[in-house]
């Protein structure tokens, strides 16, 4: 995944906040479990060292927030792209097939001509290739069109 400069100017300085924020905890200092003294942990911090690490810790949490908001748009803008493709994809399917439907129509006029002029039951023949060429029309409708102009239709509605 390729992130872009803004990105990787949050996470570093997310990581560098992170890094100090922890700094801060490891330096302090722990008593003696040994002693009789009963906090855990030394208090000697100053007013300004412990707001350092709240506002480190404010910020850390902004940062994850926007990091977080990023890897999201990130991915709906992936899936955008990837929705387009398909679509595209579906748009030449369905160019491809009105191609061969009106390349199959072609053929049949032709035939229906060529058969017409070599005589014999010629207008029988054409009548019968008249009633084919109808229902090969149904079957090309009912077969290809509607199911790619729903599934296209569904596509933009998604891209939308």
């Amino acid at each position: 995944m390729a992130l872009d400069d803004r990105t990787k100017a949050l996470l570093s300085t997310f990581l560098l906040l992170w890094m100090k924020n922890n700094e801060l905890i490891c330096n302090q200092t722990y008593v003696d479990s040994s002693s009789d003294s009963e906090s855990d942990f030394s208090t000697d911090y100053s007013d300004d060292e412990v707001a350092s690490v709240e506002d480190l810790s404010d910020t850390e949490e902004k940062l994850f927030e926007e990091y977080r908001s990023l890897q999201e748009q990130h991915k709906k803008m992936e899936q955008k792209a990837r929705l387009a493709q398909e679509l595209e994809a579906a748009q030449n399917a369905e160019i491809k097939i009105e191609t061969e439907t009106e390349t199959n129509h072609q053929l049949l006029e032709e035939k229906v001509v060529q058969e017409g002029e070599g005589g014999g039951q010629g207008e029988e023949d054409a009548a019968n290739a008249s009633v084919l060429q109808k229902r090969s029309m149904l079957l090309d409708e009912e077969d290809y069109d509607e199911p790619l102009e729903s599934e296209t239709k569904k596509r933009r509605m998604e891209l939308l």
